[in-house]
């Protein structure tokens, strides 16, 4: 019984997580169209820029994976509050 209530938290704790990690990247996404929306024509350093952009914003999962793995780390916490 135990161990399908530690179990189950598991579960529930890193389905919550995936959910915020998808409602950030989500909100991100939104954002960068709606920055982006008024360009006629992408200049090569604005792809550049734009990839380093989603580059880093797609790190967000691995963030609050780590959060998730270890939970009460200061590191961990802190990654995942820098984005």
């Amino acid at each position: 019984m135990i161990f399908f209530v530690r179990t189950a938290f598991g579960l529930i704790l890193q389905s919550t997580i995936y959910f915020i990690s998808f409602a950030i990247v989500s909100q991100y996404w939104v954002y960068h169209q709606e920055l982006l929306s008024w360009i006629k024509k992408a200049t090569p350093m604005l792809t550049i820029t734009n990839i380093y952009y989603l580059c880093f914003i797609s790190l967000t999962p691995f963030a609050t994976s780590w959060l998730n793995d270890s939970f009460l780390s200061r590191d961990s916490a802190i990654a995942t509050a820098k984005r």
